[in-house]
């Protein structure tokens, strides 16, 4: 039996073959080794395109150096406060750690009864040392004055409440201690006959005591009074 082919399928068979083999020549062959390496070399290059776009877009701001100079300060000396100027218990208790608060207004009571004692008894001299020399020349023109005129101090304490020092200046050396005194008294001037009728009455004194501040004297004198303060 013969087989016969025809013409027009041939030619058509011809032409697909002519146009695999053209298709074949420009778009090439590969196999799954090659896609994969055509993705990685697409997505490394789109990596570093990425990459420059950012450092193109924000560069990176160069930052100065910190500045290691030494500042200069005002030396530690001048901003010491001196210590033998100032003002406040504080800074006295600084200056002077030996000072015991409770001790002095103890003393300082006691001179107030013995001050006020020797005054109104004529007796300055028991309580010279006590007195700074302005004050003890005050109490000695009262003195005088109460002699002239022949006239007698009479004063006891009835109560005397617990000093307060409230307050310490130091100025060249020289320490001052404010005291405040709270008492009631029974004192009053006569000509040689006391009363019985007298009453106390309430009596406030700012007194100020002194010493210098490198003293190993620790005795105070009273330098001023005020009373009423």
């Amino acid at each position: 039996m013969r087989c016969t082919i025809d013409p027009l399928n041939l030619i058509l068979l011809i032409i697909v073959i002519f146009v695999g083999i053209k298709l074949r020549s420009v778009l090439g062959m590969r196999n799954d080794e090659d896609a994969g390496k055509s993705r990685r070399g697409a997505y490394g290059l789109n990596r570093e395109a990425l990459g420059k776009k950012k450092l193109a877009a924000a560069p990176v701001e160069k930052k100065p150096a910190p500045d290691l100079r030494l500042v200069e300060t005002e030396p530690v000396e001048d901003l010491v406060q001196d210590p033998n100027e100032g003002r406040g218990l504080a800074f006295f208790q600084a200056a002077d750690p030996a000072f015991d608060a409770d001790r002095f207004v103890d003393g300082a009571a006691r001179a107030y009864e013995m001050i006020l004692t020797a005054f109104a008894a004529e007796r300055l001299e028991d309580v010279r040392d006590f007195l700074g020399a302005d004050v003890y020349a005050g109490f000695a023109d009262a003195i005088s004055a109460r002699q002239a005129e022949g006239q007698q101090l009479e004063t006891q304490i009835t109560r005397l409440d617990r000093p307060v020092l409230e307050d310490a200046r130091i100025e060249n050396g020289i320490v001052q201690l404010d005291v405040r005194y709270r008492a009631e008294l029974i004192s009053y001037l006569h000509t040689g006959t006391t009363r019985d009728d007298a009453e106390p009455a309430a009596s406030v004194d700012l007194w100020t005591f002194e010493r210098p501040l490198k003293s190993a004297n620790p005795n105070w004198q009273l330098v001023a009074t005020q009373a009423g303060a």
